[in-house]
């Protein structure tokens, strides 16, 4: 890995190595809501960059980089011998304030006098532009001012929305000098053989006119707070402890993991897709990901579900590949966004997430006998299955099947979506509308899942609306187990179709999909233990 990245609920901080962000590396800066809000980061010795002794990211909310200068000259004349000054960049975020302090130490026998500077730069790019994907109209800069101790650069966006970066420090710089591409400050140090000097940074941008600059914490109490946060979610999770160390350091580093992509949008926290292009809610990738969690920290799953339900859909809107009841795919909030240049705002065009949405809400009761999140989400099921069986269902074919209508949308809406996933073993590519195996699994499963709830329900309300709706939920479910076994098996190679697309004619590509079907329990018993046999068999197991 060729970069450095920490990220704490909606800001993240992408470098090189070093700890910079200069402009030869497009992607590096500091984001939020969809924005790079600092493009340049650079640090100097006497004009010249440093080199990297050491750099890690053990603890995952936190960055130490290790470097030393290298020969610094001046008019030909020796100004500064290398490796004479350490310097340690450390730097963590906490309530939306980037926290840097950087260290310099003296390993000269005698004292040094040198010039340490920073270069920043804020260019406001959407990340559909810094990833490449989109050109669009954008706003402007407003240039850098003073702002008491620091300074601030500003953006008037195209979408009416206002952005600034702002910039303080704690020791006053000698220089300092703003200018349309950023700014330039610099500290005069002159240090004693061993002495060390520290200088703290405090980086955070500000989205929205009128919205105050977030509040900046003394380091020591905000790393502090950061910390313990950390030890918390290790205390809130399920622990294992195995008599192999590997075992545990590997399980230990997961759960940091995981504790990095959490974010809050006002639901409760919910893991996002991963860092660092995908720091924004994803349908699928939430959702499983949060699955797969319920026995570790079943409070993520009730997050997740609540986010979903906040942003299903409402109407039929093509631009977007939304229809009534729909789970979203991607939600992103940057400038092409608010310009409605794309359709993420969210974007719908996800076949598998609405049934998964279903599946995590009848795992999470199961787990936790939450009847108050089924209740809650009632509502949301009803509109969900109604969604399965009229818009997933268009074709008539009794599988749950997808096709493009957004112009700028997903022409592949599982979670193999680049636009040769899916072709059959000639080399064609299939047509829509598509039915993945694996989504006819995860809605088997919702709704004989739901079905067994909603029978509970009924036993302890003695209600016959309830047993009316478990029953035709188990029953739609047998349907489709017996119509799958019909139309996904391929005799020949013991296996299921990837999918049938136009005219219910089947994707024959041997694939890893149906491996999801697994977990459903739909697949008949023996045709399920030659399809796990060939999964980890040399040609698929990779």
């Amino acid at each position: 890995m060729d970069y450095r990245v920490i990220k704490e609920n909606d800001l993240f901080l992408l470098t090189d190595l070093s700890g910079d962000i200069s402009e030869s590396n497009h992607g590096h800066g500091l984001y939020t809501k969809d924005t790079r809000f600092l493009s340049r980061l650079v640090l100097t010795i006497n004009g010249e960059k440093l080199r990297m002794l050491s750099s890690e990211a053990d603890e995952n909310y936190i960055s130490r980089i290790v470097l030393t200068n290298p020969k610094t000259e001046r008019d030909g004349q020796l100004t500064l011998w290398p490796e004479s000054i350490e310097i340690e960049r450390t730097r963590f975020i906490y309530q939306d304030v980037l926290y840097e302090t950087v260290k310099a130490t003296n390993f000269n026998p005698h004292s040094e006098k040198f010039e340490l500077s920073l270069l920043f730069d804020a260019d406001f790019c959407d990340m559909f532009i810094v990833r490449g994907f989109q050109d669009g109209q954008v706003g402007r800069k407003t240039g850098a001012k003073r702002n008491g101790t620091g300074f601030e650069i500003g953006y008037e966006g195209a979408d009416g929305v206002q952005r600034q970066l702002l910039v303080e420090w704690a020791e006053e710089p000698a220089d300092m000098d703003l200018a349309e591409n950023g700014a330039a400050v610099t500290y005069r140090l002159e240090l004693g053989a061993g002495e060390s000097r520290s200088l703290d940074f405090f980086i955070a941008p500000v989205v929205g006119a009128g919205k105050g600059k977030p509040k900046r914490h003394a380091r020591e109490e905000a790393v502090g707070q950061l910390s313990r946060s950390y030890e918390e979610w290790a205390r809130e999770s399920t622990g294992v402890e195995s008599d192999l160390p590997l075992y545990n350091r590997l399980y230990g580093r997961g759960l940091q993991d995981i504790r990095v992509l959490l974010t809050d949008l006002g639901c409760g926290r919910f893991p996002v897709a991963g860092l660092p292009w995908f720091a924004v809610p994803f349908g699928r990738d939430s959702l499983i990901a949060a699955l797969q969690m319920l026995p570790i920290h079943p409070e993520i799953a009730k997050g997740t579900i609540l986010t979903m339900a906040r942003y299903q859909g409402g109407r039929e809107d093509s631009w977007r590949d939304e229809q009534p009841g729909k789970i979203m795919h991607e939600l992103r909030s940057g400038e092409l966004a608010g310009t409605d240049q794309i359709p993420f705002t969210p974007y719908y065009g996800t076949i598998d997430a609405t049934p998964l949405f279903l599946v995590l809400i009848g795992e999470y009761v199961k787990w936790t006998d939450d009847a108050a999140l089924l209740e809650a989400m009632l509502p949301h099921i009803r509109r969900a299955l109604a969604w399965i069986d009229r818009y997933g269902n268009r074709d008539g074919s009794g599988f749950v099947s997808y096709f493009q209508e957004s112009a700028k949308g997903i022409a592949n809406q599982g979670w193999k979506d680049s636009g040769n996933s899916v072709v059959h073993r000639s080399g064609e590519y299939a047509k829509a509308p598509i039915a993945l195996v694996e989504v006819q699994g995860y809605v088997y499963q919702a709704k004989t899942t739901l079905g067994l709830l909603l029978e509970t329900l009924k036993e302890q309300s003695g209600a016959d609306d309830w047993a009316d709706w478990s029953c035709r939920l188990k029953s739609e479910a047998e349907v489709l187990r017996e119509r799958f076994e019909e139309s996904f098996w391929m005799e020949g190679d013991r296996f299921y179709a990837l999918a049938l697309d136009e005219g219910r004619k089947p994707v024959e590509t041997v694939t890893s999909n149906p491996g999801h079907v697994l977990m459903s329990g739909m697949m008949k018993r023996e045709r399920a233990a030659a399809v796990a046999h060939k999964l980890v068999s040399e040609p698929l197991f990779s």
